[in-house]
């Protein structure tokens, strides 16, 4: 294969200082950037000039308490909707998780986002808390996985959120749903560590969306068959063999 041909490179953000820094980033259609590390954000043009940067604490600082830890960021421009959507987590422990998302006003990241801040402990049974953000749009939604731990680190099954865009792009009260304690049916010894949901590059699917998880040669999909307000629900397909 040729070598790919670079046009523009730069360094942004610096080190961070974190391990792993988590790299999270997209480019819009017109060109801007936004890109995160572990416990910073920056946007920039093509050329890599920077419009603004933060560490991740002061970018959510409207939605969760700037004293707090902020990390594993996730980033995403949705050509659909032509605007953009940041994830990150806060706080580490039962009694302090929280998935925190921003939701641009435009196109244009320095036109500012909608904040939000939602519970980590999704089955509110009070011990456990959420971590491995993963993240796709549909049409209609944000759907947002992750896995859940105890304060001894063991892991307690995996977890979805599926969130209505309508309001959240005009900072409205917004709905979703949530899926709590997946763990396969026992399908993988009850785990199913890191559900990925699928979304497109340059559409959306709609309704619903496809989510998978690998383990030992095995896939499972995850198929939430409907948008909220039409009763969705998770289904399971187990695929063995080679993934």
């Amino acid at each position: 294969a040729s070598a790919p041909i670079v046009g523009n490179e730069w360094e942004n953000l610096g080190s961070g200082g974190w391990s792993p820094p988590d790299n999270a980033g997209a480019i819009s259609a017109s060109g801007y950037i936004v890109s995160a590390k572990n416990s910073q954000i920056g946007f920039y043009d093509i050329d890599g000039n920077a419009s603004a940067e933060w560490s991740l604490a002061d970018f959510f600082s409207l939605a969760y308490s700037t004293n707090n830890f902020v990390y594993d960021p996730r980033v995403e421009y949705s050509n659909y909707h032509n605007k953009w959507i940041v994830v990150a987590l806060g706080g580490a422990s039962q009694s302090n998780t929280n998935v925190l998302v921003a939701f641009s006003k435009t196109s244009n990241p320095n036109d500012g986002f909608w904040m939000y801040s939602f519970g980590g402990d999704l089955c509110d049974n009070g011990d456990v808390w959420f971590d491995y953000p993963k993240i796709a749009v549909s049409a209609e939604e944000l759907f947002i996985t992750g896995n859940l731990f105890n304060d001894a680190e063991n892991f307690q099954g995996a977890t979805t959120y599926q969130i209505e865009l309508a309001d959240a792009w005009t900072g409205g009260t917004i709905s979703y749903v949530t899926y709590c304690n997946i763990d396969n049916a026992g399908l993988f010894g009850g785990s199913a560590f890191s559900i990925v949901p699928l979304g497109m590059a340059w559409t959306a699917t709609s309704p619903g969306i496809v989510m998978v998880a690998e383990n030992g040669g095995s896939l499972t999909y995850y198929y939430i068959d409907n948008s909220i307000g039409n009763n969705p629900s998770l289904n399971t397909y187990s695929v063995n063999g080679e993934p």
